[in-house]
């Protein structure tokens, strides 16, 4: 142990360690005239065969682990940023805050470019975003993880892990009867029987009905009005970006719009066919082709990156819509199904080994005990990145492809800060009673307690920094 060791007569010892408790002197038994003055957190020094000692290291090295979790993302999720900024042209960040705020400015200039009514926008009411990314905010526990480390400090014996996860949070293969909800990834058509998240191949029903698209349409949008991008143009009430030929007003100034004889009223040309790039700001009017923003004519070319009531093209959403017999799933299907060849989230008549569970395990252990190990369980998740992500952009064409493109990568990382919000919850506010209450006697201990909260608050503060910088991508500087 790190400290300064002094040898005093046994008088001088028991008058020093009354003194000292709750302090910093640490005393031996009543034969030993030794003192040791703890001065910092020695984890050697705490004993693996007393509980609330394991117990404390525990605690301290979950501590860690968080701090060393958010560093680590702190600088990936820098290393995205910059990557989406020299996609965009735009330059890089030397930190994070710095490498997305430059996004969250991208972001906001086309939101800002939403047309307001006459009169403004109804009190109390905001309007949807032009430019969002969605995804589905899903991770896979680590089954052995957090069972792993509740037998490292419990003092009991190992924990079964059948009797400590409730039947209705499992999560893993199921060889028996699926009673819960049966996750696929990609099914053939008409096979999903139930919600799509992600990508749902749209068309038509038997009765004619229009389908619904609660997210992005991508391909064919049928509607009479739109919000995206439309690449044969837009030839009525168009307002956003134009990379073709605009015709009414850029900028607030006429463009594109000819004198009549006999000194009639000028009026807009018919929309012409070529693309000349002649508006270099906001268009408002009608746009010949590349049209990005908002249109109340029907889109007669491909179209992408926004919302429209009547998608038969690729519908890509993380609500979950229901889907109907002649779409094909090719994202995730969550359904009921008896006979699930995915993962079982639910009960299961027999369920594989090593499932995952979805809170905390309720095994045989003190409480520090179980709040740290359910942390090593959520340190230890996979989080995968989504297949697709649920991108609109209007307004602004280069940022859908920049944001369809590095959308994944980005959420996944966004999951991996999500999953650290459980940490804020379960190591916040520790104090000394919550240790003594365990049985924490030792100064040595307590020692090691003091340094575990100094770790949580330094990876709080980056914590913090990590939910903020996640809004990004809604326009929001931070």
């Amino acid at each position: 142990m790190k400290g300064l060791t002094l040898k005093r007569s046994l008088l001088a010892v028991s008058a020093v360690c009354v003194a000292g408790i709750g302090g910093l002197v640490n005393c031996a038994s009543d034969e030993d005239t030794s003192v040791v003055i703890v001065t910092n957190c020695n984890l050697a020094s705490l004993r693996a065969t007393d509980v609330s000692e394991a117990t404390v290291k525990t605690y301290h090295d979950t501590a860690s682990e968080f701090l060393r979790e958010t560093e680590q993302l702190i600088e990936a999720i820098k290393t995205e940023c910059n990557t989406m900024n020299a996609a965009l042209g735009l330059p890089t960040g030397a930190t994070m805050k710095a490498a997305c705020n430059t996004i969250a400015a991208r972001v906001k200039a086309a939101n800002d470019l939403i047309p307001v009514p006459d009169g403004g926008f109804p009190v109390g009411t905001v309007p949807a975003p032009w430019v969002s990314v969605r995804f589905a905010d899903d991770c896979i526990p680590d089954p052995n993880a957090e069972r792993t480390c509740i037998d490292g400090c419990s003092g009991k014996p190992a924990c079964d892990q059948a009797a400590a996860c409730p039947p209705d949070q499992r999560v893993g293969t199921c060889s028996g009867e699926c009673t819960g909800l049966c996750f696929e990834q990609g099914v053939a058509a008409g096979s999903c029987v139930g919600a799509c998240e992600g990508r749902t191949e749209m068309g038509f029903t038997d009765a004619g009905a229009p389908p619904q698209c609660a997210g992005v349409c991508e391909g064919t949008c049928a509607a009479n009005a739109w919000t995206g991008n439309c690449a044969a143009g837009c030839t009525a009430g168009f307002v956003g970006l134009c990379a073709g030929t605009c015709t009414g007003v850029c900028e607030g100034a006429p463009i594109n719009v000819q004198d009549n004889d006999a000194g009639a009223d000028a009026g807009p040309m018919p929309p012409p066919t070529n693309a000349d790039g002649n508006c270099k700001g906001v268009c408002r009017g009608q746009c010949s082709s590349n049209a990005s923003g908002s249109c109340t004519a029907r889109c007669q070319g491909a179209f992408a990156g926004g919302a429209c009531g009547n998608c038969v093209g690729t519908c890509i959403s993380t609500s979950q819509a229901s889907v109907q017999d002649l779409t094909r799933c090719t994202g995730s299907c969550t359904s009921s199904k008896a006979t699930c060849p995915g993962t079982c989230t639910g009960a299961c008549s027999n369920s594989a080994p090593g499932f995952a569970c979805k809170v905390g395990l309720n095994c045989d252990a003190n409480d520090q005990c179980k709040r740290a190990c359910r942390l090593k369980g959520l340190f230890a998740s996979k989080c995968d990145a989504p297949p697709s992500v649920e991108v609109r952009a209007a307004g602004d064409a280069l940022l859908l492809d920049v944001f369809t493109k590095h959308g994944p990568a980005f959420a996944k990382l966004v999951k991996e800060v999500s999953q650290l919000r459980f940490a804020v919850l379960d190591l916040a506010d520790r104090t000394t009673g919550d240790f003594e209450k365990i049985g924490v006697v030792r100064l040595a201990a307590f020692k090691c307690v003091d340094e575990g909260k100094d770790v949580y608050r330094r990876a709080q503060a980056n914590y913090n920094e990590l939910v903020s910088v996640s809004k990004t991508i809604q326009g929001t500087a931070y």
